[in-house]
């Protein structure tokens, strides 16, 4: 589950950075970009809060 919500978390900042250079290149409208950005960052805090900080000792005690 932990590697998951990592590659969730790098996935939606991915798509914020593209999603900016899309609109700067003029590929997408402001309010597109900013739907999408809201809610990447939305799945980036939801996501990279359940696992930074946390060691992977401290998960594995939690899942058992």
């Amino acid at each position: 589950m932990n590697s998951i919500q990592k590659l969730v978390a790098v996935l939606s900042l991915v798509v914020i950075v593209a999603a900016c250079m899309l609109f700067f290149y003029g590929k997408l409208e402001k309010d597109v970009m900013n739907w999408i950005v809201l809610a990447a960052t939305i799945a980036w805090f939801v996501t990279a809060t359940l696992w930074i900080g946390r060691s992977d000792k401290t998960i594995a005690a939690d899942d058992s």
